[in-house]
Parts: structure tokens; sequence; C-alpha cells
């Protein structure tokens, strides 16, 4: 849980411009899920989503549906590509990815690796 809190509340100052909603998805196994709903006496376990697998650019990827089946539109009107030895190729998958009127922009930030 320290993890999990720390990942979605730390970011580096250098991004603070980004102004980001941060979502962690973590794979855990059925045995970790019922121990920890266990361990906190949940009175039912924990919903989980389903890993499914997509092909792309970097080859096979594994992912989850988050907002599949909603009615609304998220009110993402931005995404931005962080730093990384691939930028490119990430903006080139995420460019395949999005839908709709919404910008997408590489990070001016430095990859420091």
């Amino acid at each position: 849980m320290p993890f999990v809190t720390a990942s979605t509340s730390y970011k580096h100052q250098g991004f603070k411009e980004e102004r980001e909603v941060r979502v962690v998805a973590i794979p855990a196994s059925p045995q970790l899920v019922n121990g920890l709903a266990s361990e906190r006496r949940l009175y039912e376990r924990p919903r989980t989503k389903e890993v499914r697998v997509r092909n792309g650019n970097r080859g096979t990827r594994r992912y989850i549906v988050l907002f599949e089946g909603l009615d609304a539109q998220l009110p993402i009107k931005r995404v931005i590509i962080g730093p990384s030895p691939i930028q490119e190729k990430n903006y080139d998958e995420a460019r395949g990815l999005i839908q709709g009127d919404i910008t997408l922009t590489r990070s001016a930030t430095p990859f420091i690796g």
C-alpha cells in the first residue's frame, strides 16, 4: 500500500506543468487479492479488470480497459508523451490509439535514464 500511495502522490517538480491524473494498475494474482481482502477485513473481494492483448508498433502489449462501457466521454484534452529513449515510437503508438479532439505532444523534458 505505501507504494501505491506514493506512486499516485509524488511527482518530480520538472513535470508540474503537465497537471496529470495518475491511474496505477498493478497485476495481482487471485491469491494476493483474496489475501488483501481478508487482511483488510473486506466483505467482498475487490473488483479486478480483465487483462487483454494488443499488437502495436512495439509488439504484443498487455493492457486493461479502465473505462469500457462509460456513457460519458472523459475530459481528456491533451496527452503528453513522456521522456524516453523511444519517445518517438511511443508518440506514434499513442497517435494510433487516440480518438476525438485530443492534442498529442511530446514532453520537452530530457530523458536522463
